[in-house]
């Protein structure tokens, strides 16, 4: 589902550009917000739409998604979402050192 929404992002980018701008950077943010276009980039609401796949964060990147969220109402192997029965104390030891990099 996370790759047809950004898919569907780029095709409004595509089809509507008078209208909408790729941020694909962060200076790309500042500049979009600072000419007040409508600004829009894809991203993960939720790290579960990686399945716990590096591979599928990466490629996401590549098709322009720029942030993940770790959790969102479920948890994930690596962090505890709020609304779910904690089983990590939060974010796992393995993942703290992978966010660190």
């Amino acid at each position: 589902m996370t790759l047809e929404q950004i898919d569907f992002v780029h095709q409004l980018v595509r089809r509507y550009p008078d209208v909408f701008e790729w941020a694909g950077t962060a200076d790309d943010v500042e500049r979009i917000f600072r000419a007040a276009a409508s600004r829009r980039w894809p991203a993960s609401r939720a790290g579960i739409s990686i399945d716990s796949s590096l591979a599928t964060l990466r490629a996401m990147y590549r098709l322009g998604a720029r942030y993940m969220t770790l959790t969102h109402n479920d948890n994930t192997p690596w962090a505890d979402a709020a609304n779910d029965p904690s089983h990590r104390g939060g974010l796992t030891r393995s993942a703290r050192r992978w966010w660190r990099r």
